[in-house]
């Protein structure tokens, strides 16, 4: 509670893949601490999925993370790079509000 203001996870139901988002709105001046939290995440994550030999899952091998003002983003999916596009167009929209 005293890291983020708000926030979003979406995990999988049955665990059958990597995917993983989690975007929040961090308390000014923690951001450090969580994105140090985050890294952690990113590295449990592809460690978890190291020893995969699915090309399919090379995407859990490579969590990122994404940072814009107060919002922070980790994303595990296949197409990072339109995830952070995405990011970036909804933090924008939310800032305006």
């Amino acid at each position: 509670d005293d890291l983020i203001e708000d926030y979003i996870l979406r995990t999988p139901e049955n665990g059958d893949t990597a995917h993983e988002f989690f975007i929040a709105r961090v308390r000014e001046g923690k951001m450090a601490e969580v994105e140090q939290i985050l890294e952690q995440r990113k590295e449990a994550i592809a460690a978890r999925w190291a020893d995969g030999t699915d090309e399919a899952m090379a995407y859990a091998k490579a969590p990122v993370i994404y940072k814009n003002g107060n919002y922070i983003m980790l994303a595990v999916y296949e197409d990072a790079d339109t995830l952070r596009t995405e990011f970036e167009r909804l933090v924008g929209e939310m800032e305006k509000k």
